[in-house]
Parts: structure tokens; sequence; C-alpha cells
């Protein structure tokens, strides 16, 4: 995993997809400030593609306001029920996919991350109505499917 999470430091890409994850590693949420041994930081890159997809992860930690230059957040297909607040701070996200969770609703913050293009969410159960912040966003940005639809 080590070897793995090193290498996205040079690509700014990181999969770890199908790994059975419960949660995310603390390495992936480190900023270049703490790079790592044999990672030299003139030639690191941040984080700007992070898949998650099919794992069993439950939770994200606020410190994914770690990774600002983030354009890619895919944790679809897991075990989470809320997203955190810190969503709001990336800044840079351009697609948001969380289909496929426990989420019962989108939270507000998600509507902060100006240049978000696509989000996909998939309910456990119906939403009533979206907050202020996301009404405001184009629908076409917010894809939302409800399960057994």
């Amino acid at each position: 995993m080590d070897r793995v999470v090193k290498a996205a430091r040079s690509f700014g890409s990181l999969n770890l997809s199908n790994r059975s994850l419960k949660e995310v590693p603390d390495e992936v949420y480190k900023t270049l400030d703490a790079v790592g041994e044999g990672v030299k930081w003139w030639e690191a890159v941040e984080l700007q593609k992070l898949i998650l997809a099919h794992n069993n992860i439950e939770s994200l930690r606020e410190d994914l306001r770690n990774l600002p230059l983030l354009t890619v957040l895919n944790v679809s297909h897991n075990k989470l029920s809320h997203l955190p607040a810190a969503i709001g701070e990336l800044h840079m996200l351009k697609s948001l996919d969380v289909s496929f969770n426990l989420i019962l609703g989108i939270p507000e913050e998600v509507g902060l991350a100006t240049s978000l293009v696509n989000a996909y969410f998939m309910l456990s159960s119906g939403i009533k109505q979206l907050h202020y912040r996301l009404s405001r966003r184009s629908r076409e940005v917010f894809k939302i499917g409800k399960v057994g639809c």
C-alpha cells in the first residue's frame, strides 16, 4: 500500500479501488509537507485524482481539506452515510461520485465546491428539497438517483 501511495505523489493520481478498505489510509490525507522517504519534494505532485470505489469505507475525514487540488473524487460503492463539511473546501473539485453509498441527503457544503461540474448521488431514501446553495446550481451538475428506481 505504501508503494502505491508513494507512486501517486509522482503522478497526482491514486486508485485504491477494490481493496476491501474500511477507512482511507492516513498517508492519503498527508500534504506535500510530508512526502516521505525516497521522494524528492520538488518531484512530488499534489493529489488531483482519488479513486476509492468498491471498498467498505464508512467515513471520510475532515482531513480531506489537505487535498486542495483534488479535481476528481470517486467514493462510489462504499458504506458512507455522510460527507465531511471539508468537501466544500475542495474548490478545484470537478467530479464527485458518491453513488451507491448509504447517504440520505446532499450536504449543503457540496454547494461550496464551485468548480463542480458533475456530482453523482444514489440516495437510500428520497430527498424532499435541496439546500439553498445547491438549488442555485445547475440541475445538470447534480445527478441524483434513488436506490430501487
